[in-house]
């Protein structure tokens, strides 16, 4: 523990973050080679490998006189790569991942490239080994090889490839799930100048895990010194401790400050956590013109959350200008053309909100079902199908939104079932009767949002004759099912006193269940001196924000 505290004064990459290969350039590790480049010229037009490298090194990096050429470089490096030369081998598969020097962006040739390299026990090529069977790049993705590969890296001395394996052993990925072993693997790599298990190593300080005690002041330090040396992870952990005071006094600016740093470098957490600051889930008044632009680029990285976040952006009312729709929706349609079929209902809902020129009706009903067909719909669908039926996005929409809602219905999703229901509820005498069976058939099915929906009806007194005890035997049914706005509903009727005694330490339990379940206005509710906050702090979140994650 003292070695692990003594890390923070060290000046040497948020939680479960890899490194991010696309940084980073192979180290040459060759013999030194004569310094004049027509030395190193000749060498290698008579076939020395080691020549031929170390002049595409030169031409590759533009120095030693020589202009930057990446095609000469490529030309070099295919020459000594050919000769079993590893350095080039590794630099080879360097340009075939970036698509350097003419050559084509080709993933699987850089992973033979990088396999031959690592043959020969090079540590650059063997870590990005490790790399591209983690993440699926050039080969199929395999968690137990990815761990054995940066195990092998990390015993030639790469620091990013141990950051790795703890994140692999933290994550229980290809390996055995050891919290305590992370950490150590992350304070050596970390006392070795890696700056993602320094941010690693905080994070761990800042939740108490791997056995380590929480100590803010220790995140803190770590968190500079990652960022010092530009990691942006690290900036939006520094966010996240300003905005909820854990070892440094509460300041939302100052908090805005980091995470806008963290996001305009890349980081797609922070950029998801300022779309949620701005739809209005942390009190800052809200700001959905920002709250678009920063989901748009997590979303452009492929981030389901910020993803979800344009939705509910979108369905709450946003209208993005002719400039900002006119630049995501292309490359929406470039990214949804190439496979990524999770942007078919942003783009959807964009076209419809874009409104000039107007949305071709046939276009969106097209995108939304595919959506609808596809083996994974988005978490979202049924409620913008509920809009969409509702005329809230458009009468046009209504027939659209409407077919689409019932066909789903029909084919039985529990989900579309319920979107239904609550469209339903506020029809007809006939629909609302419907909707009430829909939701009692749900709730027979231990269904968990179905029998919290159902148990709002008797809450209120809608539909059905108002029954606060019905309504608290529901509500616990839902959260007993594991729905956290459940648990979340019954801290708010405990610490109030809603048809039921005010009962603080209950409002705490519940509180506490669905913080640990992931939902986000539970966050903070319990107080680390055991008090509560008072009622006042909570925001209304934004449409959809059931389905947020917190930071």
């Amino acid at each position: 523990m003292a070695f692990l505290a003594a890390l923070c004064l060290l000046a040497l990459p948020l939680a479960g973050m890899h490194p991010d290969a696309g940084g980073q350039t192979p180290a040459s590790a060759g013999p030194l080679q004569p310094s004049s480049n027509e030395a190193l010229q000749k060498a290698a037009s008579q076939g020395d490998a080691a020549a031929a490298h170390a002049l595409g090194e030169r031409y590759a990096e533009g120095r030693m006189g020589l202009p930057k050429d990446e095609t000469k470089a490529a030309a070099l490096y295919q020459q000594a790569a050919a000769k079993g030369f590893a350095d080039a081998q590794a630099d080879l598969g360097w340009f075939y991942m970036k698509g350097l020097g003419g050559l084509p962006v080709d993933e699987a040739k850089a992973f033979t490239c990088f396999q031959q390299a690592a043959k020969q026990g090079h540590r650059y090529a063997t870590h990005m080994l490790g790399w591209m069977y983690e993440l699926g790049r050039g080969i199929e993705q395999d968690d137990r090889l990815a761990a054995e590969w940066h195990e092998k890296a990390s015993k030639l001395g790469d620091m990013d490839s141990l950051a790795s394996l703890g994140w692999l052993t933290q994550s229980g990925r290809g390996v055995p799930k050891n919290e305590a072993a992370a950490a150590q693997m992350y304070a050596v790599a970390a006392r070795n100048g890696n700056a993602m298990a320094m941010t690693n190593l905080g994070w761990f300080f800042v939740e108490g895990m791997g056995g380590l005690q929480k100590d803010y002041g220790t995140a803190r330090r770590l968190f500079e010194s990652a960022s010092s040396l530009g990691w942006a992870r690290a900036d939006g952990n520094l966010g996240y401790l300003y905005q909820n005071g854990l070892g440094v006094p509460k300041n939302m600016a100052t908090a805005l400050r980091w995470f806008k740093l963290s996001a305009d470098a890349g980081d797609h957490l922070s950029q998801e956590h300022l779309g949620q600051v701005y739809e209005g889930f942390h009190g800052v008044e809200r700001d959905l013109g920002l709250a678009f632009h920063y989901h748009s680029l997590g979303a452009a990285q492929g981030w389901d959350a910020s993803i979800n976040g344009l939705v509910r952006v979108l369905v709450t009312g946003y209208r993005p200008t002719s400039q900002e729709a006119d630049s995501v929706a292309g490359w929406m349609e470039r990214d949804l053309a190439a496979g990524r079929g999770r942007l078919r209902l942003p783009l959807a809902l964009l076209l419809i909100r874009r409104g000039d020129p107007p949305a071709d009706p046939a276009r969106i009903r097209a995108l939304v079902a595919e959506e609808q067909g596809s083996q994974s719909p988005s978490p979202l669908l049924p409620m913008t199908l509920r809009l969409l039926s509702g005329g809230a996005l458009g009468k046009q929409y209504i027939a659209v939104g409407s077919d689409l809602l019932s066909k789903a219905a029909e084919q039985g999703g529990p989900g579309a079932k319920l979107e239904w229901a609550k469209t339903l509820v506020h029809g007809s005498s006939a629909e609302r009767a419907q909707a009430l069976h829909i939701l009692e058939a749900l709730e027979d099915q231990h269904h968990p949002e179905g029998t919290f929906e159902l148990g709002l009806l008797y809450q209120n007194g809608e539909v059905v004759p108002r029954s606060p005890s019905k309504a608290l035997h529901l509500f616990t049914a839902a959260a007993n099912l594991g729905w956290a706005p459940a648990m979340f509903h019954l801290g708010l009727i405990h610490h109030q006193g809603i048809g039921v005694k005010k009962d603080l330490e209950q409002a705490k339990v519940w509180y506490q269940k669905a913080e640990a379940a992931g939902y986000p206005l539970a966050r903070g509710r319990v107080r680390p001196d055991g008090s509560l906050a008072p009622l006042e702090d909570l925001t209304r979140p934004p449409a959809g924000a059931r389905t947020a994650s917190p930071r």
